[in-house]
């Protein structure tokens, strides 16, 4: 299957989905790892706030590079691509061809391609 950006959903339109049909839901993110160098975060969504058990969770890491974005914002784009990766396991937005694309931030494919590789095959 060929990538084509204009296939995928933002993790901003996935969110505005998640939070307009379940108004009363919540979203939980934890920082599991903090290096120099990486940062790894795991993301649980939920129907509403009652909910004890999570409907879909999610990881995901940035490695901090010299340049670009990843230089300043790593542990942003962590956090990002963990709930883009989290509303993308749900029935809202969940396909074959699911990837976590941030409009400031595509190399999360990279990241969402690690932690969900079964996605692809």
């Amino acid at each position: 299957m060929a990538f084509n950006l204009e296939d995928y959903e933002t993790v901003e339109e996935r969110l505005a989905k998640f939070w307009k049909e379940y108004p009363d839901g919540r979203i939980e993110t934890e920082l599991i790892e903090a290096t120099s160098n990486r940062f790894i975060v795991y993301s649980k969504i939920f129907r509403t706030e009652a909910d004890a058990k999570a409907w879909a969770t999610g990881l995901a890491f940035e490695t901090v590079s010299d340049r670009g974005v990843n230089s300043t914002s790593a542990l942003e784009n962590a956090e990002s691509s963990s709930i883009g990766i989290v509303c993308g396991r749900t029935v809202l937005t969940f396909s074959a061809r699911v990837v976590c694309i941030s409009g400031v931030c595509v190399a999360c494919i990279a990241v969402y391609a690690y932690v969900c590789c079964d996605v692809f095959s």
